[in-house]
This record gives structure tokens, C-alpha cells and sequence, in this order.
């Protein structure tokens, strides 16, 4: 996936999970979800889940994204991408 692209989607993830309560100065690829300097409630993950699924027209299993571990947002980035059609498909 190029570059750009990616930008693109992680600019659209920040702006989601900053919508959704998480502080948007702090959001960095190597947050961990979880982290208390995101502020966000499980109420407020299940939410931003939600809005990045209808977002990207793609299915997020949470299981595989967040279990309890601390894993960064560009896991989650990584997760998304991968289920993004390939340009011009």
C-alpha cells in the first residue's frame, strides 16, 4: 500500500478516534489502546470500532485487534489497511 494512502488512513483513523473522546495531541502510530492519554472508555473503543468499520466498509474483530495486550494503534492501522480493497480493484 503506498504511502499516501496509508496518510490517508491514519488521518481518517486519528480524526474518528479523536470524535470519539480520544485527545487527537497525543495520538501517535505507537499508542497503545488502552492507554489512559487516550481517554477512552470501553463504551467510547466499542464506538470508535463501529465508526472505523462503517468508515472503511470493513469488518474489525476486536479479539484480533485489541485483548487485553497493549498493542499499538498501528497494529490496528496495519488490521485495516490489509482489509482495504487494492486500488482499482
Amino acid at each position: 500500500m503506498s504511502t499516501s494512502r496509508r496518510d490517508m488512513v491514519w488521518k481518517s483513523m486519528k480524526r474518528i478516534l479523536a470524535g470519539c473522546g480520544a485527545e487527537e495531541s497525543v495520538l501517535t502510530e505507537e499508542s497503545c489502546i488502552g492507554d489512559p492519554e487516550l481517554e477512552l472508555s470501553s463504551v467510547r473503543f466499542i464506538q470508535a470500532m463501529v465508526e472505523l468499520e462503517n468508515a472503511f466498509d470493513v469488518e474489525l474483530d476486536v479479539r484480533n485487534i485489541w485483548n487485553g495486550d497493549r498493542r499499538p494503534l498501528s497494529e490496528l492501522l496495519d488490521y485495516i489497511e490489509a482489509a482495504l480493497p487494492e486500488a482499482g480493484s
